[in-house]
């Protein structure tokens, strides 16, 4: 059965490796095994980095558009319920795009940052998210002002942050006129 005193048979026609080549080819599947394990992983740490990334920028989109299409809509900034200069701000606009009924020829919407989240909310309607729940909105302050034709305009600065990965953030900041929205003296 041994033809040498290092080797074992594994076949019945007497072929033959030595404790030494079966160590080898153990140590060369081990190293084998061992960089595939950390392709791998950096392959699902690249694509869980991108998802995040992914993530901030639609959040980031869905909240930009949002407030820059209601604020161009908008007649007034509805100040009894608008939180101004507060990181966790709330915006309410009145605006007679689209009324919700012809009695009234005004309606609302309000964004607002709750639980982490921004949100839409039109008046006789749900509140919408407008961030994902794998983020978390760490800003969101309005500023208004007006300028010298007494146009009045709001300012928005937004940061979102990965619930995940905190140290993934996006901040952006944006202004917007209302459409026709002259402040009355």
């Amino acid at each position: 059965m041994f033809n040498t005193p290092y080797s074992f048979s594994f076949f019945r026609n007497n072929k033959a490796f030595s404790l030494i080549e079966v160590m080898i080819y153990s140590a060369l599947l081990a190293v084998l095994v061992l960089v595939l394990s950390q392709l791998t992983l950096n392959t699902l740490t690249s694509y869980k980095t991108a998802k995040i990334k992914e993530d901030l920028i639609i959040s980031s989109s869905r909240v930009l558009e949002n407030f820059l299409r209601e604020s161009r809509n908008a007649s007034k900034i509805y100040l009894p319920t608008t939180v101004l200069g507060n990181d966790l701000g709330e915006l309410s606009l009145a605006t007679s795009f689209q009324p919700i009924n012809k009695n009234e020829p005004e309606t609302y919407v309000d964004i607002y940052s709750t639980s982490g989240q921004i949100w839409i909310k039109r008046e006789g309607e749900s509140p919408q998210p407008l961030t994902g729940a794998g983020l978390e909105a760490t800003q969101f302050k309005l500023l208004r002002s007006e300028n010298s034709h007494q146009r009045e305009g709001i300012r928005l600065y937004v940061t979102l942050r990965s619930r995940i990965n905190p140290e993934a953030t996006l901040s952006f900041t944006t202004f917007a006129f209302l459409r026709g929205g002259y402040i009355q003296p």
